[in-house]
């Protein structure tokens, strides 16, 4: 497994990272099961940082396997993200409490410029507020308890199965589900609590947010009412309820488990403006290392990331040097934090 931070290219200049790595990861093997998680958080490494540690120390429990023993290892992965959720949200508590005490006291009629006008201690204060509340992450998570495959997500990291078909080629599926306004899934969703898809994928996100389902983001959860975009939300629109893939048994054909935050695929989509399939690019990039002899799976993740961001380094500088403005090389400008798990299987 290998993590690698954000970073921001010039044509005169080193790249420069725009903020600590938000990325967090975790590989935990037990006495009847192994796991693997990635997690992306955005507006700072809070709730990945939290989700991290909260699920980690819950999968190292004895009551971990007590459940797997007595109940639907599915509904025990839901509840564990929802619970991870939960558990983020009070640990806010003091603050949402505050923020709902402050908006009771200015009228909720008034423009933005008049409540700061009549309020201005009020309209600070909540301004202040808002950061703490800040703040969201993905998770994407797979489970391997006697022999039997689960995974678990929120967001758009993603984990990929590389198995071997009937002619002996490597291919890969995709067992995670993007959770974004591109998901007529997740469209159909939010159309039945009152959004419109037609503004959700025009605008590209929900509300401020680039994903429909994760852990945190308060705004397009509890706060929801507070941005104009969801009003006509008749219930939360963003959720922590994960996609779970049905259980799969082993079996002789799955070579690889991959596990990958969006930072990996859409950097490999900004540097070759491709329209292939950019899980198949990264199976052809870890197939290259593999067939250069490297064995260590930590190192192949290593060199996988590293090339990637050599390529889109490459392909900004080669673009912005004839035009900064240029499509490609403002795609490869920012390059979001990386992180790449590859397991062997059989």
């Amino acid at each position: 497994m290998a993590t690698v931070e954000n970073a921001r290219y010039s044509v005169d200049g080193p790249p420069l990272a725009d903020h600590p790595n938000e990325d967090r990861h975790f590989a935990l093997k037990g006495d009847k099961f192994i796991t693997w998680c990635v997690f992306d958080g955005h507006n700072g490494s809070r709730a990945a940082e939290f989700a991290y540690n909260y699920l980690l120390k819950r999968l190292c429990q004895p009551s971990w396997m007590s459940t797997v023993k007595q109940a639907d290892i599915g509904e025990a992965l839901k509840d564990m993200f929802m619970d991870t959720e939960k558990e983020f949200f009070d640990k806010m508590k003091d603050h949402i409490e505050r923020k709902k005490e402050l908006q009771s006291k200015i009228p909720p009629n008034l423009t933005s410029y008049a409540a700061y006008m009549q309020f201005p201690a009020e309209v600070q204060e909540l301004q202040e507020i808002e950061p703490e509340l800040s703040g969201g992450c993905t998770a994407a998570m797979a489970v391997v308890i006697d022999n039997v495959l689960y995974v678990a997500n929120v967001g758009d990291s993603r984990v990929l199965l590389v198995l071997e078909n009937s002619e002996g080629k490597l291919v890969t599926q995709q067992l995670s589900v993007d959770h974004t306004v591109e998901n007529e899934d997740e469209l159909n969703r939010l159309e039945a609590i009152g959004l419109s898809s037609k503004d959700l994928i025009k605008a590209g996100r929900l509300g401020t947010q680039e994903n429909t389902r994760s852990i945190g983001d308060y705004s397009i959860k509890e706060g929801y009412k507070d941005v104009d975009s969801l009003l006509s939300a008749q219930s939360p629109p963003g959720i922590a309820t994960p996609d779970i893939m049905a259980p799969r048994r082993q079996d002789n054909s799955w070579k690889y488990l991959i596990l990958m935050t969006d930072g990996v695929y859409k950097t490999i989509e900004s540097a070759c403006g491709t329209s292939e399939s950019l899980n198949d690019m990264v199976l052809e990039m870890i197939q290259r290392q593999l067939s250069d002899g490297m064995t260590d799976l930590g190192h192949l993740s290593e060199s996988v990331l590293k090339k990637i961001k050599e390529e889109n380094e490459k392909t900004f500088m080669e673009n912005a040097k004839e035009d900064i403005k240029s499509p490609l090389a403002v795609a490869c400008r920012k390059r979001d934090d990386m992180t790449l798990i590859v397991h062997k299987l059989f």
